[in-house]
């Protein structure tokens, strides 16, 4: 994300930036881990019908 923001001209990046993004990538691939292990997901058969 921060790669993209550099090309904007009125943004500025740093190192936090970069490291805030990367301890909330991993928090959200720890708790989708746990999730997955709680969670039974099921493929459905056909798509849903859309609301009327």
């Amino acid at each position: 994300m921060e790669l993209l923001q550099l090309a904007l001209p009125r943004r500025y990046s740093s190192v936090s930036d970069v490291l805030a993004n990367a301890a909330g990538a991993a928090i959200v691939v720890g708790l989708w881990r746990i999730l997955r292990r709680r969670v039974r997901l099921y493929r459905v058969g056909r798509p849903l019908e859309p609301p009327v």
